[in-house]
């Protein structure tokens, strides 16, 4: 047998029959670069197979096993071709190539030589380039010839064909397991590491840049009740179409939420008995908005608010420890690890009194602009005003006697609204910039609160599915 460097293996021979090992089949596929290099040398054990796995999740396996690779699991089925890639900082990296067909059936000393080849190209890969070549530019150089000729060939592009590779080999939407702390988010494995690395910061710097908390010594106000908090990360998942008409979830970004824990709240203290309602519309109310736009051929439009919750004013004083995670730095230098804790100046996510506190700023707002609330229903609101002129629509033809319509059902941050001309989502587009509102125009309707709505406005026609 010849090895990957070319040198020869001595054939057994009937004097040293017996103390070799006998031969046995194996696969690389699994190999571990790490695991070769401790031990090189063959022996007894090595040759009784693994202990079987145990039966836990394979999320939880994966992140045992430090050496998956989705790169090269990507790449695992296709053969390597030499590509030579000339980076703009001038670095030129080159991917190695593999033998075809390899004959697995050698002794345990030949696979240890031949795993000691391919660590070293897998090394040469990695480590002969120099220090100002990005992330982005390494693993362009893992891309092969066929993709890298294709109608699209950017670095997102490359960044999102490993985030397939990485959805091929073990993240999948289906059975996925959140974590339950900010420290587990950010020890997964690539992308979910960098996904809620990044979401978790922009959740931390929000807070800090708008004035929602600052840092005070708890010792300083006594009798004070010092929250509890936590995080709640998920993923946002992507549809990608995928060959075969087949849809594949990849994951888009993270959501990490810090959430104090409002149930150690304590009545009279920070918070109050008649502040925790947070009303939404009633479900009546959106099958008579639904009949109202078909009838009158309304256009129709689902606004969503970012960030809600942070928007509400508190009345009362609340404390809350710093989120996990960021107990560090500049936030408890002032005062010490032990002392320091927030004190809010707005609602958060997880008290009790958020959700009210939210509507309270929404209704106050839309009063202030020329908005009336219903008095059958809190949550709805509807604005009536005179029609430009020589652009009468057809409820101001209708029913209306020359003015114009626009109606707004609220469920918590989203806003089902349906209007008869486009001047008057222009007013409320302006109302919501002008109150500091960060939203989100989300199009006609689709999908809301678990409804598939379809609408044709030209045949007046809408249809409501729940399946």
């Amino acid at each position: 047998p010849v090895s990957a460097a070319g040198s020869t293996a001595a054939a057994p021979t009937p004097a040293n029959q017996s103390a070799s090992i006998p031969p046995r089949r194996i696969s690389l596929s699994g190999a571990s670069p790490d695991s070769t290099a401790k031990s090189t040398a063959p022996t007894l054990a090595s040759s009784v197979s693994a202990p079987r796995r145990s039966s836990r999740a394979r999320q939880q396996r994966v992140q045992e096993d430090s050496f998956v690779d989705p790169v090269f699991q990507l790449r695992r089925n296709r053969q390597w071709t030499h590509l030579a890639v000339q980076p703009t900082d001038g670095c030129t990296l080159r991917t190695p190539t593999t033998i075809p067909n390899l004959d697995t059936t050698a002794s345990p000393s030949l696979i240890s030589r031949i795993c000691n080849d391919v660590a070293a190209a897998i090394e040469t890969v990695f480590l002969t380039t120099n220090l100002t070549a990005t992330s982005t530019q390494m693993l362009a150089a893992l891309v092969s010839e066929s993709d890298r000729t294709a109608a699209v060939d950017t670095p997102e592009q490359i960044q999102l064909d490993l985030q397939r590779a990485a959805a091929d080999v073990w993240l999948q939407r289906d059975g996925y397991i959140n974590p339950k702390s900010i420290f587990d988010a950010w020890k997964r494995p690539w992308p979910e590491g960098d996904l809620y690395r990044t979401d978790s910061d922009k959740e931390v710097d929000y807070i800090e840049a708008n004035g929602i908390a600052t840092v005070i010594d708890r010792w300083s106000v006594p009798g004070i009740n010092v929250l509890t908090c936590h995080w709640v990360c998920s993923l946002k998942w992507q549809p990608v179409s995928m060959p075969g008409s087949k849809l594949k979830w990849i994951p888009l970004r993270g959501r990490c939420r810090w959430v104090p824990r409002g149930n150690k709240q304590v009545e009279g203290v920070d918070c109050d008995a008649y502040g925790v309602a947070s009303p939404v519309a009633k479900i009546e109310s959106f099958f008579i908005l639904f009949s109202i736009t078909v009838q009158f051929m309304l256009f129709t439009c689902l606004i969503d608010i970012e960030r809600a919750f942070y928007l509400g004013e508190l009345q009362e004083d609340v404390y809350v420890e710093i989120p996990p995670g960021y107990r560090s730095g500049a936030r408890v230098r002032q005062f010490g690890h032990a002392a320091s804790c927030w004190k809010l100046h707005k609602a958060v996510n997880g008290l009790k009194h958020s959700g009210h506190a939210y509507y309270v700023k929404v209704r106050r707002d839309m009063e202030k602009h020329g908005y009336r609330c219903l008095s059958a229903d809190n949550c709805v609101f509807m604005r009536i005003c005179a029609s430009p002129q020589g652009a009468a629509s057809r409820f101001s033809r209708l029913v209306g006697k020359g003015n114009d319509i626009l109606i707004i059902a609220l469920w918590v941050d989203d806003n089902k609204i349906s209007y008869s001309a486009p001047h008057m989502i222009e007013h409320f587009v302006a109302t919501l910039k002008e109150c500091g509102y960060g939203f989100r125009n989300l199009g006609e309707w689709k999908y809301s609160l678990g409804m598939d709505v379809k609408y044709d406005r030209a045949e007046g026609k809408l249809s409501i599915s729940h399946a």
